[in-house]
């Protein structure tokens, strides 16, 4: 149903602009952007008691599901002609709704709220006078607060990590003059790598939640001043 949703979106933006007669989308020079959507976490293998020695290196991978969220990103770079680089801030948020253990399913809840920054660079040719596709790719950072709260662990986990995160992002803009600028829609395929999340009695770690990389599809629309 998203991915219905995003192809819409995508096609109406490209009709409008193939049907216009507006001055070219490309220009040189500094733009700012902001745009929000939705956000999905694609199901992912977590490594559960990996610190406790109890337990003997940990146990066989858990499965978390995530449910949809939304995002809100803002950009700011310098375009040439056929290619920009750009600064961007992003925050995204999901619910931990299942967290599956040697098939049982526990559903006591749990959230994820992340803060990323990234640099991108993209490669954006004209498909009209009034239409632009983007494609490019981003490398930063996601800062990740996790909350499990679904009871599995003898108290829930509430942790924070940083870890290395890229990107992938692929779009279509359409020329509006009276703005000044674009209204656009984007698609990024997010890479957070292998955050770890940690229960701690005082200073004492007891139990972890190691999570593979978690894959991210974020589907947005927003607009963009020249």
């Amino acid at each position: 149903m998203r991915f219905t949703a995003a192809i819409m979106l995508v096609g109406s933006v490209a009709s409008l602009g193939f049907a216009g007669t507006a001055q070219a989308t490309h220009f040189t020079g500094w733009y700012a952007g902001i745009e929000g959507g939705i956000n999905s976490i694609s199901d992912a293998k977590v490594g559960n008691d990996t610190i406790d020695p109890f337990w003997g290196g940990g146990f066989a991978p858990t499965v978390a599901k995530f449910g949809a969220g939304g995002a809100v990103l803002g950009t700011a770079g310098w375009s040439w002609p056929t290619f920009r680089v750009e600064g961007e801030l992003g925050y995204r948020w999901n619910d931990l709704n299942d967290f599956l253990v040697f098939g049982t399913n526990y559903t006591g809840g749990g959230k994820l709220n992340e803060f990323s920054t990234m640099i991108n660079f993209l490669w954006n040719p004209a498909l009209s006078s009034t239409v632009d596709f983007s494609l490019g790719a981003g490398l930063g950072g996601d800062s990740i607060n996790y909350k499990n709260d679904s009871g599995w662990h003898t108290v829930p986990i509430h942790d924070t990590d940083f870890v290395f995160a890229w990107q992938l992002i692929a779009g279509l803009s359409y020329h509006v003059p009276a703005l000044s600028g674009d209204l656009f829609v984007n698609y990024r395929y997010f890479n957070a790598d292998s955050p770890t999340f940690t229960e701690y009695d005082g200073a004492s770690r007891l139990h972890d939640d190691s999570y593979e990389d978690l894959h991210k599809h974020t589907f947005t629309i927003g607009i963009r001043f020249h």
